[in-house]
């Protein structure tokens, strides 16, 4: 039964990947506002950017709720580095800098 759950939790996993990499069309776009999201203050410029970063990101139920309390200030700013998934993050950064 365990691996049964792992194997769907992968599969949630390759799937929110494949529709990352159909909404990643704007990938400055999406840099652009991961970086406002983390040098903002918390509060409601924060929670106005999380739609945006939800539909681009494909993120999953969890990483939703980590980043929200991130928006709402429960974390340090830097703490979207350790929540948002890590290959999202290096995927981003790398298609920008080939897009310039």
């Amino acid at each position: 039964m365990e691996q049964i759950t792992l194997l769907k939790s992968e599969v949630r996993r390759l799937e929110r990947n494949q529709e990352r990499e159909k909404s990643v069309a704007n990938l400055e776009y999406l840099k652009n506002v991961l970086l406002q999201f983390i040098f903002l203050r918390s509060g409601s410029e924060r929670q106005a950017l999380l739609p945006v970063i939800h539909t681009m990101l494909q993120l999953s139920p969890e990483e939703k709720s980590k980043l929200a309390a991130i928006a709402q200030g429960a974390f340090t700013s830097h703490s979207l580095l350790y929540t948002l998934p890590f290959d999202c993050l290096v995927y981003m950064f790398m298609k920008c800098d080939t897009l310039a």
